[in-house]
């Protein structure tokens, strides 16, 4: 039986961070407060906070954060999306559920990427090649989801490879999408 059968929007409002999208509220029949250590192990970006009972993920450049009885999201493109992708995690919520048996719930609190964390870990040549005057605004976009680490022609040189892979790998830990190819030393 699924965990949760139903959800409602509550509230849908413009995006603060950006004013051509859309925030929303969802109610859920069920509360998913026992779900959310499951889901921290089954998401690896997840970000758990165990004191204020509450899952945020960072998806394409959208924030989701999954409470009790709520799931709020931000960076909605309009409500048809905010529904698709509601469903979505409807169903991943369900079927992670389902299979809790077989899953170790994480109480562990990874570690949110700052742009600083980033900025550190590029070869800071500010060298224009990604479209950004200087690394440090790559850094921003990269942690917004707005840019591709591929960006960073530099960092993919031999030269960088030792900063590469110290890169990609906080941002593999952080859940961020990263070419496994070059992800092996050497």
């Amino acid at each position: 039986m699924a965990l949760v059968d139903r959800f409602e929007l509550v509230q849908v409002l413009p995006c603060l961070a950006d004013g051509s999208k859309i925030r929303i509220t969802a109610e859920l029949g069920t509360d998913i407060e026992e779900a959310l250590p499951y889901l921290n192990s089954v998401i690896k970006s997840a970000v758990y906070n165990s004191i204020g009972k509450s899952l945020t993920i960072k998806k394409d450049g959208m924030f989701f954060t999954f409470r009790g009885r709520s799931i709020n999201a931000t960076k909605l493109r309009d409500v048809d999306h905010a529904n698709q992708e509601l469903h979505s995690w409807i169903e991943l919520i369900n079927r992670t559920w389902e299979r809790r048996q077989m899953i170790t719930p994480s109480f562990e609190r990874r570690m949110e990427l700052t742009a600083l964390q980033i900025f550190r870990a590029l070869p800071s040549t500010n060298c224009k090649q990604c479209g950004f005057v200087h690394c440090l605004a790559f850094a921003v976009k990269l942690l917004s989801d707005s840019v591709s680490v591929m960006a960073c022609r530099p960092l993919f040189t031999p030269e960088w490879r030792a900063k590469r892979l110290v890169l990609l790998e906080i941002l593999d830990a952080a859940g961020y999408p990263v070419p496994p190819e070059f992800m092996k030393p050497g």
